[in-house]
């Protein structure tokens, strides 16, 4: 679509008028979909691999072939478990961001694997590349603890005059950790469980 930046050749799809935020049905687990107005595609976490089969189904229902940047919010498998089938079947993705804690788990090393020197580990203030006229900024990664839920990557996500909040499966013990300041539009962590939010 002829817009280029550092991180990526050019975007994954053509331009948008808005920003588009998918939420994709991979049952229990989570799986949402970024589209910034310059077309720079970002598929934050993949679910369980049993339920794979529900990306790319819903990504070629928007006409979307290929994606930018993958990112994985922690280490669980419901949000990391399908993330090595997409690197294999979207070979575009030029980085895949996650927040650099190790993992024992046969999913982790699957993804491990299939990301390989893509791996970028998100740190609190960094900001992901997506084109101009929308801000992704991250405001809470990795913090060492040995409640992975709390490791969570947290993006504040801005466009125009809307914020949005997504945040894995950061809990109460997390948001003690950062202040989102305004927000319009949030998903709600750790799938609505009872410590999901103070």
């Amino acid at each position: 679509p002829g817009l280029c930046s550092a991180q990526c050749a050019c975007p994954a799809t053509s331009p948008r008028d808005n920003f588009e935020l998918h939420m994709i049905d991979v049952e229990q687990g989570d799986s949402l979909l970024l589209i910034s107005p310059a077309g720079f595609v970002m598929l934050v976490d993949s679910g369980k691999e049993s339920k794979y089969s529900a990306i790319p189904a819903y990504l070629s229902s928007l006409g979307i072939s290929a994606i930018d940047y993958t990112l994985v919010s922690h280490m669980h498998d419901d949000h990391l478990g399908g993330m090595d089938l997409v690197l294999s079947d979207y070979p575009t993705v030029s980085a895949c961001f996650d927040n650099g804690e190790p993992d024992a788990s046969y999913e982790f090393g699957e993804y491990e694997s299939a990301a390989g020197n893509r791996r970028v580990t998100a740190n609190a203030g960094d900001t992901i590349d997506m084109g101009s006229g929308i801000s992704v900024e991250v405001i809470h990664a990795s913090v060492g603890s040995s409640n992975e839920n709390n490791n969570s990557i947290v993006l504040r996500v801005t466009h125009g005059q809307t914020t949005y909040l997504l945040g894995g499966d950061c809990s109460s013990g997390c948001e003690d950790d950062f202040n989102p300041g305004p927000i319009d539009i949030y998903k709600v962590h750790h799938h609505g469980s009872r410590s999901a939010s103070t």
